[in-house]
C-alpha cells in the first residue's frame, strides 16, 4: 500500500512499483538480524583460506625451488584446517596460541620431511620461534602467579 502511494505521487510505472514491492520483502540473507552463525562461518571460512594461500606463497618465496607450492599448500591445509576449527569455536587465546605454535613446528617437520633439498638454518629458526615464544609466555606467567603475594592488611601492635 505504501509503495503504491509512493509510486502514485513520483509517477512511476505498475513494473517499477512492483519491483518496489518485491524489494521491500525480501531480506537479506548475510547479515547481523539473519544470522550470527551463518556470517561467522563464511567470515572464518574467507579468514582462513586467505591466510592459507597468503602462507603457501610467503613459504614458496622463502623455500627452494624444488619444494613447489602445491607441496606447501598440502603440507600445511590440515593444520590450517584444525586452526580455523579452534577459532570457529571460540577456543581461549592462550590455548588458541599454545595450539598454533604446535601445529607451526609440526607443518614445518612436514616441510622438512617433504623437500628434497635440506631447509637452511634461518628456516628452522622461523619454525622454533612461535615455540620459544608460547613457551616463554608459560614460564613467565607461572612465574608471576607463584610469587608470595604480600598481604594488604597488617596487625598494627
Amino acid at each position: 500500500m505504501a509503495a503504491e502511494a509512493i509510486c502514485a505521487d513520483l509517477g512511476l510505472s505498475r513494473e517499477i512499483e512492483n519491483r518496489l514491492a518485491i524489494d521491500a520483502l525480501e531480506m537479506p540473507v548475510l547479515n547481523c538480524r539473519a544470522g550470527d552463525r551463518a556470517v561467522r562461518q563464511l567470515d572464518v571460512a574467507a579468514m582462513f583460506v586467505s591466510l592459507w594461500l597468503l602462507a603457501s606463497m610467503a613459504i614458496d618465496a622463502l623455500t627452494p625451488k624444488e619444494l613447489t607450492v602445491y607441496m606447501i599448500g598440502a603440507a600445511i591445509a590440515p593444520a590450517i584446517v584444525i586452526l580455523a576449527v579452534l577459532y570457529w569455536k571460540r577456543v581461549p587465546r592462550y590455548d588458541f596460541a599454545v595450539a598454533f605454535a604446535t601445529l607451526w613446528m609440526t607443518t614445518w617437520i612436514v616441510l622438512e620431511f617433504i623437500t628434497p633439498k635440506p631447509l637452511s638454518l634461518l628456516v628452522m629458526v622461523v619454525a622454533v620461534a612461535p615455540l620459544a615464544v608460547v613457551g616463554a609466555v608459560i614460564n613467565l606467567r607461572r612465574w608471576r602467579h607463584s610469587k608470595p603475594r604480600s598481604s594488604s592488611t597488617r596487625l598494627s601492635s
